[in-house]
């Protein structure tokens, strides 16, 4: 087993709480692994390292922010195998399913990453010779709940 601990701000930190999820692998009940209860305070503590990354963020153009989902798109892909492996293990569904999940991951960052480039608002003529026009940005940070059958996929959906 991985000394699994959360990832919060770029390093892994313990968990509020002494307790931990057991990841059991449904297809022959043995123990995969143990990940931490995340608490309320963990959370808090998740979305303020959040909250104080994001005007850097937000600050990037669209174009520099798709450049690193194309990235982690590029990693998802090397790592596809390995990754895979590790969802089938942990949800008991075939290895084939598990990795056309990490490659629906990959896909849909890659389909966010082309709206960067082609989504740049709207512009409205309205009456008596004025316009109207909306500007796509970020608008802030969320805590979002990944569930366990998809997680890979959803998550794409969630941050893209």
């Amino acid at each position: 087993m991985i000394d699994m601990k959360m990832q919060i701000n770029g390093k892994a930190v313990e968990s509020y709480s002494d307790e931990f999820f057991n990841i059991i692998n449904p297809a022959t009940g043995e123990l995969i692994d143990q990940v931490p209860k995340g608490t309320e305070d963990d959370v808090g503590i998740a979305v303020e390292a959040a909250s104080s990354a994001f005007n850097g963020w937000a600050s990037a153009s669209p174009q520099q922010r798709a450049r690193i989902f194309y990235i982690a798109a590029g990693i998802a892909r090397q790592r596809k195998d390995e990754l895979a492996v590790l969802l089938t293990r942990e949800q008991g569904k075939p290895l084939a399913e598990s990795k056309n999940e990490i490659e629906g991951f990959a896909h849909v960052l890659e389909y966010y990453c082309g709206l960067a480039s082609s989504s740049h608002g709207d512009f409205v003529l309205i009456p008596q010779n004025g316009y109207a026009f909306t500007v796509k940005k970020p608008l802030g940070v969320c805590a979002a709940i990944i569930p366990w059958n998809m997680p890979a996929l959803i998550m794409a959906w969630k941050i893209g």
